[in-house]
């Protein structure tokens, strides 16, 4: 998948999952260029910059919400938390805002996918891709 983006563009950059069963958590680490990309903070009024909850997962319990924009890394991990059922079917686990900064292809890309149901089993996920390409027009 490609975005073309503007430089000063914010775009949205949706992670979405499709076909689970069972879901209650979700732990995903992706990596970026931040020379490259600029994470915009889905809520300035907490410390650091997050990465915007998405509506498949209740996000009960967030045990990580958090953008490096040094290290180029967004680590996000969320359970929901009982008695709350299983989420199961399509939808959005999480919504990262990001503006590009100079001209040329760049990547976001999945380091760590790890999905779980509520008795802790893993659920191996089939990524459609491990990146998307990010196009930052030149002027």
């Amino acid at each position: 998948e490609q975005i073309e983006v503007s430089p000063g563009q914010i775009i949205q950059l949706n992670v979405t999952i499709e076909q689970v069963e069972g879901l209650y958590g979700a732990d995903l680490i992706l990596e970026f260029d931040p020379a490259a990309v600029e994470i915009v903070d889905a809520d300035p009024q907490q410390a650091g910059v997050q990465v915007t909850p998405g509506e498949f997962l209740s996000a009960d319990l967030v045990a990580q919400n958090q953008a490096d924009l040094d290290q180029g890394t967004i680590l996000y991990a969320v359970s929901q938390m009982a008695p709350r059922e299983a989420a199961s079917g399509s939808g959005t686990l999480a919504t990262v805002m990001l503006t590009g900064r100079t001209a040329g292809d760049t990547a976001v890309t999945f380091k760590q996918v790890l999905l779980a149901t509520s008795n802790g089993e893993q659920i191996t996920p089939t990524l459609s891709a491990d990146s998307v390409i990010i196009h930052i027009k030149g002027e």
